[in-house]
């Protein structure tokens, strides 16, 4: 139990202030006594907005860094790198590396914003609302941990070792931060225990760069010095003329990948992701034996690279889907992979003999049901995205349509007892059925929303949809609106889960956008009254976003976009309100 403030007068215990406690300011404080705990005073964010993006003189810097190195640094500052206690041997990499001269040009640096696209980042002033206290998962100093850091998140923490952070030696508080946040939507590196055995053996040094780099946006700003030097690390890495075409460039790629799309580098992540499936397909990542014979007889390691083909293969429909200016590609490539065990399974190393595709597609016809992993059921939903995506639909009454309802049916009415009844095992929950159900739904959106009633005009700065003709009465909805409208409900319903939404796929934040793009859409039919469930679901829509906002910047992005029509829409609800439900005189 630790005090939050570092002086009394300006915080409470972290325990106190995460139940709404007060702290009467004493070291130790009343509380602590009584509860006879230790009490340990760390900086209070309360009020922080995060540090300023101007870029500071070289000398006013350089006189920062003397005084960081006099004395003991008390909290992270997020603008200039930190000189602290001498940090303990690398257990990554060994010594810690000096920085080197590269022959390759930066993907993008501080001085080069305004060269791209609008999709490029912004090196501007940062939002006020995307630092709010307790809003962003900080690393704070905490020099009564044996490890230095600790990390907050909506109320969790965890320790992670505490490095220096100068630009030359970055730490693995970042690394920490990768395992903290990306790894349990996305597990397909090596669960971290094993992954320090096997680093001593293996030229991973461009796949930890690059989990550094993403694990850095959760704890810095997307575009702050560390994160721009770490991300160029990491391309440099990639890009050096003797890496080997392996495994590990896979991953190494595909990390990046989620990253630059949560920083609106779409263009980016577009050409990245079509060199990393051509040269996926070249290595043969896409077979059963790619496993067995980069698996150096150790299970994990086999189980991690099915997990990498399945990965890609998930990521790749989700992009697809949600981004719409991109073909699945991946949908027709032949693969022989095995499926993926259970999450737990995989993070302790208990490996069972995996499970064929074949097996699962014809579980349905056999005598006794059988049981798959999570992770097995989203990738059977990856797969209608394919099918949803090659279908030609020509009409509200197509077959087609049908027929890819008749599979989003049976994958929920086919599901075992034990994944259908919640998404919780026990008390934590299943982040790939989350998945599952949040594709699930994203998918009968995309296969109804053009059909239905909703008039889509609102939204049209959100996304593309094409016209439809509005419904005048409840009772006039179609199937493929009510379909649109329940999934759309339910896609915000997964919201409420009592989980940090920052630690599921950054992905769900596209689910949110399209969710809304729905409950707008409906929202602006005059049946609809002003003060409808609707209203209050779009409010919880914009409060999940802003959450991701915090971290990402395609999420600030979209936040922005949809609480401009959101404000659009209100409006005419107001005049609709007074139209209808006149005032009494």
């Amino acid at each position: 139990m630790e005090c939050a403030v570092a002086d009394p007068g300006r915080g409470g215990l972290l325990v106190q202030r995460t139940r709404h406690q007060k702290c009467d300011g004493k070291r130790p404080c009343s509380r602590c006594i009584i509860q006879e705990t230790e009490c340990t005073y760390v900086a209070s964010r309360r009020g922080y907005r995060g540090p300023r993006v101007a870029a500071i003189s070289k000398s006013k810097k350089q006189q920062q860094l003397r005084t960081l190195q006099s004395v003991t640094p008390e909290y992270v500052s997020k603008d200039v790198a930190i000189i602290g206690p001498s940090p303990p041997p690398y257990t990554i990499l060994g010594s810690a590396p000096a920085t080197q001269a590269v022959d390759y040009v930066p993907f993008y640096a501080p001085t080069m914003a305004g060269v791209f696209d609008s999709d490029s980042f912004d090196f501007g002033p940062v939002p006020p609302f995307a630092f709010q206290a307790s809003e962003v998962p900080f690393a704070q100093f905490n020099p009564s941990l044996p490890h230095g850091y600790s990390f907050v998140d909506d109320g969790f923490s965890f320790s992670a070792p505490y490095y220096s952070l100068q630009l030359d030696t970055l730490g693995d508080v970042y690394l920490d931060s990768y395992y903290h946040h990306i790894h349990g939507a996305h597990a397909f590196v090596l669960p971290k225990h094993f992954l320090l055995r096997f680093i001593e053996e293996s030229a991973i040094k461009h796949l930890l760069a690059a989990m550094r780099w993403v694990g850095s946006i959760y704890i810095e700003t997307a575009n702050s010095v560390n994160a721009i030097t770490l991300f160029n690390e990491a391309w440099g890495l990639i890009l050096k003329p003797d890496v080997p075409k392996d495994g590990f460039l896979i991953q190494a790629m595909m990390v990046l990948i989620l990253g630059l799309d949560g920083t609106r580098q779409r263009d980016r992540v577009h050409k990245i992701l079509n060199d990393l499936e051509t040269t996926a397909v070249e290595i043969g990542i896409n077979t059963r034996i790619f496993a067995s014979l980069h698996g150096q007889g150790l299970p994990v390691l086999e189980e991690s690279w099915r997990r990498t083909w399945w990965n890609l293969y998930i990521i790749d429909a989700l992009i697809a889907g949600v981004h719409r200016t991109t073909a699945f590609n991946l949908y027709h490539v032949p693969t022989t992979v095995a499926l993926p065990c259970e999450e737990d399974q995989y993070q302790a190393g208990t490996i069972p003999p995996p499970r064929e595709l074949e097996q699962m597609e014809n579980s349905g016809f056999l005598d006794d049901m059988q049981e798959f992993s999570s992770f097995s059921y989203l990738i059977q939903c990856a797969r209608y995205i394919g099918q949803m995506m090659t279908a030609r639909i020509v009409s509200p009454n197509d077959e087609n349509i049908s027929r890819i309802e008749t599979l989003l049916s049976g994958w929920r009415l086919n599901l075992p007892l034990s994944k259908r009844e919640g998404l919780f095992n026990g008390t934590k929950l299943d982040e790939m059925m989350f998945q599952g159900y949040m594709t699930l739904h994203a998918i009968s959106i995309l296969l109804h929303q053009p059909h239905s009633q909703l008039d889509t005009t609102p939204t049209l700065a959100i996304d593309a949809c094409a016209p439809n003709t509005p419904a005048l009465t409840s009772s006039g909805l179609n199937t493929h609106t009510k379909h649109a409208i329940q999934s759309a409900n339910e896609i915000t319903k997964l919201i409420t889960l009592r989980v940090s939404l920052l630690k599921h796929t950054p992905f769900f934040a596209y689910m949110i956008t399209l969710a809304s793009t729905v409950q707008l859409s409906w929202w602006t039919l005059p049946f609809v009254r002003h003060d409808d469930d609707v209203g209050q679901r779009i409010r919880l829509n914009l409060g999940a976003l802003s959450k991701y906002a915090t971290v990402w910047p395609s999420s600030e992005h979209l936040v922005g976009q949809v609480k401009g029509i959101a404000r659009e829409v209100y409006k005419i609800k107001q005049w609709q309100q007074q139209q209808i439900w006149p005032n009494p005189v």
